[in-house]
């Protein structure tokens, strides 16, 4: 995906918190591959729901990793990061429902998000503690 695809900078180190980054950045390619491909708005349409799932997926299982270590001092911080994404996926949702094309919008912000959150705050945390 363009200059924020994976790449093994963005490893924690824990496979299946890897693993899920990895089909998060799955996701991501297809907005982008849709933009390329002149349908973009239909396509955002059609992956946002699995985009969605799979990382409420995602942050369920990294917040239970983060709740065992009751000494992680900024694990608020990183939930409310999470609850912010969520947030900002149901705003894309709505705005596609009213047949907004915001795709490259979408798909910036999307690949962005992710590089930063998880060179910024899941390598803080992942880094710091020993599995």
């Amino acid at each position: 995906m363009g200059s924020f695809g994976w790449n093994d900078k963005l490893l924690t180190g824990i496979t299946e918190i890897d693993d899920d980054h990895k089909t998060l950045f799955t996701y991501l390619r297809a907005p982008e591959d849709a933009i390329n491909n002149h349908n973009a708005a239909e396509m955002a349409r059609g992956i946002l729901g699995g985009l969605s799932d799979y990382t409420k997926y995602h942050f369920d299982r990294e917040e239970a990793i983060f709740t065992k270590y009751h000494g992680y001092e900024l694990k608020a911080f990183h939930f409310e990061q999470h609850r912010q994404f969520v947030k900002q996926m149901g705003s894309f949702e709505e705005q596609l429902n009213s047949n907004a094309d915001i795709s490259a919008e979408m798909a910036a912000y999307l690949s962005k998000w992710l590089v930063r959150h998880i060179m910024t705050e899941d390598k803080v945390f992942f880094d710091a503690y020993t599995f």
